[in-house]
């Protein structure tokens, strides 16, 4: 029962995380990213590897729970495959950095930088 609820969150947060809910925040790690509510906070971070994609509940300054693809495939109840929680967990680090990163803004700028410059080469 209690892996099914973290697949669940899991999927709110990410619906959540689209379409702008979950506001996602830096954290010291160029590889984690955090959401804070009212007393708890949740993390998600990984590593090069999208196996290594780990979501950390916590309450306070306490670690309640860490969440892993494999860990809640091994627990077995959730109802999923590896590769759907893999895929899910890779899913919601993406749009959390791209987010946390405003990885959108970044690239309109880019665009604009260089769509300017370009179109300043073609006038001359």
């Amino acid at each position: 029962m209690a892996e099914r609820n973290a697949v669940r969150l899991l999927k709110a947060l990410l619906e959540g995380t689209l379409s702008g809910r979950v506001r996602w925040e830096q954290t010291a790690s160029d590889t984690a990213y955090v959401v804070s509510f009212a007393d708890e906070s949740i993390t998600v971070g990984g590593g090069s590897d999208r196996d290594q994609v780990f979501v950390r509940i916590s309450s306070g300054d306490k670690t309640v729970d860490v969440y892993t693809a494999m860990s809640l495939t091994l627990e077995g109840s959730s109802g999923s495959t590896l590769k759907d929680l893999t895929d899910l967990f890779e899913q919601l680090f993406v749009a959390a950095r791209r987010q946390a990163m405003s990885a959108d803004d970044v690239v309109e700028k880019l665009l604009h930088e260089l769509e300017g410059s370009a179109a300043g080469k073609a006038k001359k």
